[in-house]
């Protein structure tokens, strides 16, 4: 339908506008677009139906692309696409990069998804367990002259255990609070979608009928760029729909999309909305925290971002996150308090979180001046410790400008090995006996 309305005013650009102006209204609410039907879109993708006057090349160019087939682009090249659209002084100011597949599963794979199958497992073995239990009362109730055969106590404490686990998996929440243009939850999703599809294909062989009950909407995220706040919904729902029409199951179709609300418009680190009066953003609750946050050199915050925003910001911070560290730091500091108040069950409870973290911060405040000096390293094994740090560290406030200075040669040697350390640890998780299959080359 798109390419035939491009198509009827490739000459016309003001008639292409208007048209294109009416398909996206129809789409935003559902109806007719002349003599097609148009489903029902919504998600917000459609709320306006502005449209850009093109060019007449540029529609040409448009209706080049459309010859191609669109159904199974790869969502996690909008990523691409979005760095692209950014200058280089802007993407290093917000600390914009893209982050491949291959990485995001080196995240998500121990963080989201072992737990997970963790859980999985010990549904099934007590699946096993009862299974026998349910033979052997279908049996006797076969054997039974009862007309009406209810659902044996057997089989509804099989089917609960199923049951409860795909509750379990379709009420997981996942956040990014560095979302970009979405790659990470766009992949956490359709790992939780596999992991269900194993749970429904378990089912089936016990003569259980489970359906898909993961959505998009379980996930979260934050952005500081509108553009690439609305792109991530769009990669969520697009990787969504690919994998519930590429398994065999039918896709959402009134609304097709539903707005991810939680995919939240914001500074994850320092809210200005007052500016008098600077505070520490609330991120969306969630279950699990992944992504790959802004980083910028301590050294450099300033001259990216402006003293005054990193005055406030030192200032919100202070006593939990270095002045000057890096900034991907407060991200971790921020999930770090998220995880600690989920584990000591305070969600909700704002008064007894704010006393554990004034004794967390009362307990940072006693290692203030805690130094990596010659002293310290003399204690270590024959004197002879390298000091390492993961991020570039302050000297005379983190690490001492001798310790610096004795270690400098050989610190530089091990960081070229560096990747190498890289390669092994991916070549590590990708080919499960690692050891044996290099005997096996050699």
């Amino acid at each position: 339908l798109f390419t035939r309305v491009l198509e009827g005013c490739k000459t016309d650009p003001v008639r292409l506008a208007a048209r294109l102006h009416s398909l996206f209204e129809a789409m935003c609410t559902g109806g007719d677009f002349g003599a097609d039907p148009v489903l029902h879109f919504n998600g917000g993708l459609f709320a306006d139906a502005d449209v850009i006057e093109l060019r007449r090349s540029e529609i040409e160019e448009l209706i080049r692309i459309t010859q191609h087939d669109w159904a199974n682009v790869e969502p996690s090249i909008f990523g691409t696409l979005f760095e692209r659209t950014l200058d280089p002084a802007k993407r290093s100011q917000i600390g914009a990069h893209y982050t491949s597949r291959e990485d995001i599963l080196t995240l998500l794979e121990p963080v989201v998804m072992t737990p997970l199958r963790r859980e999985w497992d010990e549904v099934k073995q007590q699946c096993e367990q009862q299974w026998p239990k349910v033979k052997k009362a279908a049996l006797k109730q076969a054997q039974s002259t009862r007309r009406t055969k209810p659902v044996t106590a057997a089989r509804r404490k099989f089917d609960r255990f199923l049951l409860d686990f795909i509750e379990r998996l379709s009420h997981i929440t996942i956040l990014d609070p560095a979302c970009g243009s979405g790659n990470f939850l766009y992949v956490a999703i359709n790992l939780v979608l596999d992991l269900e599809k194993e749970v429904i294909a378990y089912g089936a062989t016990r003569a259980l009928s489970l359906l898909p009950q993961v959505r998009p909407t379980q996930l979260a995220g934050i952005e500081i760029n509108p553009y690439a706040q609305e792109l991530a919904q769009v990669v969520i729902w697009i990787g969504y729909l690919q994998w519930m029409h590429h398994n065999g199951f039918s896709p959402p179709r009134d609304p097709v999309l539903e707005p991810i609300e939680s995919v939240k418009l914001m500074d994850a680190i320092l809210d200005l909305s007052d500016p008098e009066n600077p505070k520490e953003p609330e991120w969306p609750a969630a279950d699990v925290i992944v992504g790959n946050p802004p980083f910028l050199g301590g050294k450099l915050l300033r001259t990216h971002l402006g003293d005054e925003y990193i005055d406030a910001l030192f200032k919100l911070w202070d006593g939990r996150v270095p002045r000057e560290a890096d900034i991907c730091c407060y991200w971790f500091e921020k999930g770090r308090q998220m995880v600690e108040r989920k584990k000591a069950g305070l969600e909700g409870d704002d008064q007894k979180m704010s006393e554990t973290e004034q004794q967390a911060l009362d307990q940072n405040r006693e290692h203030q001046d805690w130094i990596c000096n010659e002293e310290r390293m003399a204690k270590t094994k024959n004197g002879g410790a390298l000091f390492m740090h993961c991020l570039p560290a302050d000297i005379d406030a983190e690490v001492s400008s001798g310790v610096m200075d004795r270690f400098r040669i050989e610190l530089a040697r091990q960081a070229n090995k560096k990747l190498y350390a890289i390669m092994a640890l991916l070549a590590a998780t990708k080919e499960p006996d690692l050891l044996q299959r290099f005997r096996e080359l050699m």
